[in-house]
């Protein structure tokens, strides 16, 4: 961006869930089968205009997402001690846009687009850890020109993505991470519209706090993490 400036326009929201790999991006699991659940929920009251401005009158804004993700990792390694995995994730999502003058424009919920990395690559080290991640959200999701119970967004989107974990403390309990991912938008089904492509950014700091079980510390009957997640930027390309 320094060498080589280019024009930028905001975009509330691309097709990425924002703040979804905030916390542990660049963590690979433990080779086998795994399963995780996020539950999500977005809210806005405003809107930004093309410079920056808040529009006078504005509405809400409300998306809840149900995420669930099936994770296989391999057992072998490769490229220095990379472990390859995949991962589907199935959406069920509800969405309501009001407005302050029109009242309820739209309102959709059900199975939205679903997303899938068919290619990570994760290195695990003891102080670091980063993936590489490519992978394609399909257009899973209901989605019809002029309908007003949408879901889904109506177009493939490629995605290329990484994520780093750094733990910044010798006993690993003080965590900070980083995701970047780039979104590819094409024309949307039956509206001819094309959205510009999105840089998302995510990262968070996190305190990990163990409870051990029994007079050695090495055995723990729980954990609990603090911190923040939050969402650096989004931007979409002219």
């Amino acid at each position: 961006m320094l060498v080589a400036p280019a024009g930028a326009h905001a975009q509330s929201r691309g097709v990425y869930p924002l703040g979804m790999t905030a916390v542990g991006s660049g963590v690979t699991p433990d080779p086998g089968f795994s399963y995780a659940n996020q539950l999500l929920f977005y809210s806005r009251d405003e809107s930004k205009a093309d410079d920056g401005s808040t529009p006078p009158v504005s509405g809400q804004n409300a998306v809840i997402m149900d995420m669930n993700s099936s994770i296989w990792v391999s057992r072998r390694t490769l490229l220095g001690g990379a472990h390859y995995s995949a991962v589907a994730t199935l959406p069920v999502a509800k969405n309501q846009l009001v407005s302050d003058i029109h009242g309820q424009l739209s309102g959709g919920g059900g199975f939205a687009d679903s997303y899938y990395l068919r290619l990570i690559l994760g290195w695990n080290k003891e102080r670091a850890s980063i993936r590489v991640l490519a992978g394609i959200l399909a257009p899973t999701g209901r989605f019809k020109e002029g309908a007003s119970d949408n879901v889904g967004s109506g177009y493939w989107t490629p995605t290329l993505s990484s994520g780093q974990t750094v733990q910044l403390t010798a006993d690993n309990s003080v965590t900070f991470s980083a995701f970047q991912l780039y979104e590819w938008h094409p024309t949307q089904r039956g509206t001819g519209t094309k959205p510009g492509d999105t840089i998302n950014l995510d990262y968070s700091l996190l305190r990990t706090f163990a409870f051990a079980k029994g007079p050695t510390a090495d055995r723990f009957y729980g954990v609990m993490q603090a911190g923040f997640a939050a969402i650096g930027w989004k931007c979409e390309l002219c």
